[in-house]
């Protein structure tokens, strides 16, 4: 019998094993398939389980935080209720001007002493009157006052509303901007529930209560919902149409024991999972809403790595095919594939002994490479030739560590090359810092490059902090738009401490809400003055708590920005020119300080236009002056007087006085009534001082412009 050659015995045991394997590596890698999935989803439950519980407990110290917040409320809302001024306002019959004023003074007073209240008003059922803190809103009859959402809350009160959240948005009468509250009632009830005739409602600021329930919500993935799925508070706009969602199968014939739960439904074409437990107290739900793919941490990660694992494994195969057609020359072909990683200056035409000879120098340089890296990071590796010292540092931007060594190499034979940050990194011995002023100088013509270079250094030990100082160089390279070529020397001229407070930053923010844009200016001027000398981590952390503060400005004012307008600090990476950053933060000053400037404007001229009304209908009264005014209002006497001559240029006096002389101007013209009468009738006891303001005013006494006009 003829014996078999090895080529021959190879190919017949692989035609009768070799396709059986391979169906059962298929089959494997099916089988494989179908139990990660089972296990993926049996993860995925215990997760989802594991944070409803969190949640869970996460809700019950939301809830007796609701609980103290409320019941500070309340605490505070009942000390007002009973306060005896307010009492007056609420239950007393033809009050007196005097007792309205002391009343809304004491009002304005709890007002200005609490960092949640907005305003407070008071209803009072046997006058019909409501009594308001709020500049926006006058105190009037109730079917005539302007807040009608709290004019309906005042006449439907009953149990459900008592002492209880209830969420408004409210539109300004002048403005017409919106403002969110969350309003308190406060009331009297019989025994049997019924309310009595007068309440007390309080409006709390949207942000303080938001604030005090949802401020650790930094994601804005929680939303509060009431027992029947009324919004509480939310962080982020969008979570109440995704709780709409979610909460017909929350509510609807769940019993008690999964009232602590979670639900997926797919929003938007995102698998979205909502968190909810009840709260035992309050009745509330909190509601957890945010993509599936952030609860489950690892577990899309691994499902990734399986599905690329499972890529490669049928890849595998495949190429086990092709090894077994071309199993002889898979040797051949394993050594061309790892001389070709050597790079492009390895051509596949070379014959094998060059090829050979340039891996043996890809293998030098790689690990020269290594020593380079060793060196910067401070160690000492054993049984290597350290290069000759001193040597220069240098870095230069943007450039492959092959291209950098290609351009040493015929000047600096021994520099050692690695690549590092995006940037070729060199140590170069033995020349002198003119040297590495040259070189740099041909490698920004060369690459246009930015590069940094170092002082000669005598030992191996000053390489980290040199290296150091390099990339902080380079960080701050911003400061120095232009320049390619930057040495160490120039941190060195920096002193390193910052001059910057937060007080600079109030100062900023101070003129902003002023609506002075100059001062806003200077004051940033002022920011980066005294950053200027100070380190790259000290620069980040001002420019990113500015651009926060300034985020939080334009969102409170509703001005709409995009991300860069308003740069955080990890665009400082990508910055060269400080001109472009002062460029884009001025843009921000110039709108908001235009907008506060506005609205400063806005309410001065509303309180001034009520004065001036205040003055059309009451000049008659001969006690009325800025004073009696004032108090009226609740307000200084100063304060006022100051608002109202800044809006109409004149004082409130003068303002009084042009309106009685008009008025008398028009009586006298008419001719019936003597200037005495006239005098009384428009508001003046004394007639000689109506003499006095009138003749002022028109250059003539009343007598000679009645014969004028007569």
């Amino acid at each position: 019998m003829e014996s078999l050659t090895p080529s021959a015995h190879f190919r017949s045991r692989l035609k009768q094993y070799g396709m059986p394997c391979l169906c059962g590596c298929a089959g494997f890698l099916v089988l494989l398939s179908i139990m990660v999935g089972v296990v993926y989803r049996a993860f995925q439950e215990i997760t989802l389980q594991s944070l409803a519980q969190l949640n869970s407990e996460f809700s019950v110290q939301m809830d007796t935080l609701s609980s103290l917040v409320q019941t500070t409320v309340r605490s505070y809302g009942l000390q007002v209720f009973y306060t005896p001024a307010v009492t007056r306002l609420r239950q007393g019959y033809g009050l007196s001007n005097v007792e309205r004023v002391y009343g809304l003074r004491e009002l304005n007073t709890y007002v200005s002493s609490s960092e949640f209240v907005d305003s407070i008003s008071v209803y009072n059922q046997n006058t019909h009157m409501v009594y308001t803190t709020d500049t926006n809103f006058l105190s009037a009859p109730i079917g005539g006052y302007a807040d009608r959402s709290a004019a309906e809350l005042f006449l439907s009160r009953n149990v459900e509303t008592r002492m209880r959240p209830i969420r408004r948005t409210v539109d300004e009468p002048l403005s017409g901007r919106k403002r969110e509250f969350y309003s308190f009632l406060f009331f009297e009830t019989s025994r049997k529930g019924i309310p009595r005739g007068n309440a007390l409602m309080i409006n709390l600021r949207s942000e303080w209560y938001e604030g005090q329930l949802l401020g650790f919500d930094q994601e804005g993935s929680y939303i509060l919902l009431d027992e029947n799925g009324g919004l509480i508070a939310a962080r982020e706009e969008t979570l109440p149409s995704k709780a709409a969602l979610f909460w017909n199968d929350i509510v609807a014939g769940r019993p008690q024991e999964e009232q602590d739960s979670y639900l997926l439904r797919k929003i938007g074409g995102v698998q979205t999972v909502c968190l909810y437990s009840r709260m035992s107290s309050t009745g509330w739900y909190c509601l957890r809403i945010l993509p599936l793919d952030r609860c489950l941490a690892g577990l899309p990660g691994l499902r990734n790595r399986f599905v690329a694992g499972f890529s490669f494994g049928l890849t595998l195969l495949a190429l086990l095919c092709g090894l077994m057609l071309f199993y002889i020359y898979f040797p051949f072909r394993r050594m061309r594939l790892a001389l070709r990683r050597i790079g492009p200056a390895a051509p596949e035409a070379l014959p094998p002994d060059q090829r050979l000879t340039e891996l043996v120098e890809s293998s030098l340089e790689l690990r020269q490479s290594r020593l380079l890296d060793n060196l910067l990071e401070g160690k000492d590796p054993p049984g290597e030739r350290l290069p000759d010292f001193p040597a220069v540092l240098l870095l230069a931007e943007s450039i492959s560590q092959n291209g950098l060594r290609r351009f040493l190499q015929a000047e600096f034979p021994e520099a050692l090359v690695t690549h590092q940050n995006g940037c070729g990194v060199a140590l170069l011995p033995g020349i002198a810092e003119m040297e590495a002023l040259s070189l740099c100088g041909g490698l920004a013509a060369r690459f246009g490059c930015r590069c940094y270079y170092s002082m000669p250094r005598p030992s191996p030990s000053e390489l980290p902090g040199c290296f150091a100082v390099l990339k902080e160089l380079r960080q701050l390279r911003f400061w120095y738009p232009g320049q390619r070529i930057l040495s160490e020397k120039r941190l060195g001229k920096r002193s390193g401490e910052s001059g910057f407070s937060e007080k600079d930053l109030s100062q900023l923010l101070a003129a902003l809400r002023a609506g002075e844009l100059d001062r806003a200016r200077s004051c940033w001027k002022a920011v980066l003055d005294s950053i200027s000398g100070g380190h790259y981590q000290d620069q980040r952390f001002v420019f990113n708590r500015v651009a926060q503060l300034l985020r939080e400005m334009l969102a409170e004012a509703g001005l709409p920005f995009r991300a860069r307008e308003v740069p955080l600090a990890e665009h400082l990476e990508e910055l060269e020119d400080i001109g472009a950053l002062n460029a884009r933060y001025d843009a921000v000053f110039v709108s908001l300080a235009a907008l506060n400037a506005d609205k400063r404007r806005q309410r001065l001229d509303s309180i001034a236009a009520q004065v001036a009304h205040r003055i059309e209908v009451g000049y008659e009264d001969s006690g009325l002056s800025a004073s009696k005014i004032a108090d009226e209002m609740g307000l200084s006497n100063a304060y006022l007087s100051r608002m109202f001559r800044e809006s109409y240029q004149m004082s409130i006096s003068e303002y009084l006085n042009h309106t009685r002389v008009e008025r008398a101007r028009a009586l006298l013209e008419n001719g019936e009534l003597n200037v005495e009468t006239v005098a009384a009738k428009v508001g003046f006891e004394n007639t000689k001082y109506f003499y006095v303001v009138f003749k002022n005013l028109t250059g003539q006494t009343p007598l000679q412009y009645r014969r004028a006009k007569g």
